[in-house]
């Protein structure tokens, strides 16, 4: 005689996914979802910083540098890039601080400065080739200046070296000469 409990198995297994599968589309889409660009400041998280959303929000940031490490000592953001690629445009890092700059002090509430560096290369043999310094209390006017004009007036470097404290080691001024 055949026992019939591998078909009930089966057929109770299919109950719960169609089960699943009628309260899943009873649940509201979120907007933008399919989307390749997505908001960087999320509903979900809010603009408070802390060490549940720290990845979260840096994952989403549209830079062409790699995420080399990430650290949160409220207030405190140090954040440190690596390049891909050797032969990218110095405008295209800056724009990456400017980003991550922005992101830090005219997004979230609680970063009051953001400390980044930008590396050659990611492993043991790399070299620091920027170090940049965001502070709140002297970037925020700026910025917010800065995007109620037109963005073509001014480059992310010109803005980034205006608005941030930049440190340049030799091995920058080899690749991209002098500022």
């Amino acid at each position: 005689m055949r026992r019939p409990f591998p078909l009930l198995a089966l057929g109770f297994a299919c109950m719960i996914a169609l089960l699943l599968s009628v309260i899943a589309s009873g649940f509201p889409r979120v907007p933008g979802g399919d989307e390749d660009t997505q908001e960087v400041v999320s509903v979900v998280y809010g603009n408070i910083l802390n060490d549940e959303n720290l990845v979260h929000y840096m994952a989403r940031l549209p830079l062409t540098l790699d995420i080399l490490r990430l650290d949160w000592r409220e207030p405190i953001l140090y954040v440190d890039l690596y390049m891909t690629d050797q032969g990218l445009p110095r405008e295209e890092v800056f724009h990456d601080l400017l980003e991550v700059g922005r992101f830090g002090l005219a997004n979230m509430k609680n970063v009051s400065r953001v400390m980044m560096r930008v590396y050659d290369e990611r492993g043991k043999h790399a070299s620091l080739l920027l170090a940049v310094t965001a502070d709140r209390t002297q970037a925020l006017r700026r910025l917010s200046y800065a995007e109620e004009e037109d963005a073509a007036l001014e480059s992310a470097e010109q803005l980034v070296r205006e608005v941030f404290k930049v440190q340049s080691t030799r091995r920058w001024q080899e690749w991209y000469g002098a500022e």
